[in-house]
């Protein structure tokens, strides 16, 4: 949430979209919405599409999508311009839709996660939860050009070190989440994924997902989950369909107590060490880095993710 503003003060915003993402300002930042048909095209380095001619001015127009930092697109007639209010100059914002005012409260703002944010994430002042929507909040004085550069950005902590995966030790007195994913199954034998217990907070449906404009490989947008975000990853791979049931698991990293969402299976189980095993040497269908231990049980291959690898991916970016 915004730290000026009490939880209960009214936020009455416009809803806009950009490359299919859903994002939203803040009326008293709006001046009014036009359409494309008055832009005079001069396309231009930053994001800049053209001018908005008005009786007194000509207003400069930005792409929401390239200040993002998404590829440039050819205008099409359902676009709009935003033209934003502006103490200093008056400038607007190419978006492809614009949807109808929405109110909620400053309470239903939500900051990034952790794992988000970069030197892109000044341009967002969080993500507003409203019932079943949720859509990322811009901060229009960052989006500008001229805005001043974002100070740096703390660095993630450093993902462990690569080792070999077989060296896992399953000997240990403690409890596994075994899970399965589509994509993964290999020469007749089944590949499997575990998480420590003591890391899996909650196993929920699945949530609507906010969409990113810009993620890594391996997120797929954010999830609500009691009163926070949560960036969503998939080990699967893209070319994978997800078929049958699938369950949200709520993981929080150890080394850095951030969470992260992991779509996987819903036909889970507990596995309870110590358990028979051996070295795997098969080869592995995941990066290297991603992967803590792979290991063979009687009837599967056994791989523990590293998902703080997955987290130190930049997004937003």
């Amino acid at each position: 949430m915004n730290d000026a503003k009490a939880a209960n003060e009214r936020l009455h915003y416009i809803r806009c979209q950009a490359k299919g993402a859903l994002y939203a300002l803040e009326m008293g930042r709006v001046r009014s919405v036009e359409r494309t048909t008055r832009l005079e095209v001069d396309a231009g380095a930053h994001g800049f599409v053209g001018w908005l001619p008005t009786t007194s001015e000509r207003i400069p127009v930005f792409s929401l999508a390239e200040r993002l930092g998404h590829e440039a697109e050819p205008l099409v007639g359902l676009q709009r311009v935003i033209v934003l209010h502006d103490a200093v100059k008056s400038w607007a914002l190419l978006v492809d839709q614009v949807a109808q005012v929405a109110t909620t409260t400053w309470g239903q703002v939500l900051p990034l996660p952790a794992s988000l944010k970069n030197g892109r994430s000044r341009f967002f002042q969080g993500v507003i939860r409203h019932g079943e929507e949720t859509a990322l909040l811009l901060a229009p004085e960052q989006l500008h050009p001229d805005a001043e550069p974002a100070p740096a950005m703390p660095e993630l902590a450093t993902p462990r070190p690569l080792r070999d995966p077989s060296q896992l030790d399953l000997t240990q007195p403690r409890h596994i989440v075994v899970f399965s994913l589509p994509g993964f199954e290999t020469n007749g034998r089944s590949i499997s994924f575990g998480l420590s217990s003591k890391q899996v907070a909650e196993i929920v449906e699945v949530p609507p997902l906010m969409p990113l404009l810009n993620r890594s490989p391996h997120t797929v947008g954010l999830a609500q989950w009691r009163n926070q975000t949560v960036p969503v990853a998939r080990l699967t791979p893209y070319h994978v369909e997800f078929n049958g049931r699938l369950r949200l698991m709520i993981i929080r990293i150890p080394e850095t107590g951030a969470l992260i969402g992991l779509l996987a299976k819903s036909d889970m189980r507990m596995l309870d060490l110590p358990v028979a095993h051996q070295a795997s040497q098969r080869k592995l269908p995941l990066p290297l880095e991603f992967v803590s231990g792979c290991v063979e049980l009687a009837r599967e291959t056994l791989i523990i993710p590293n998902l703080q690898a997955i987290l130190a991916e930049p997004v937003l970016a």
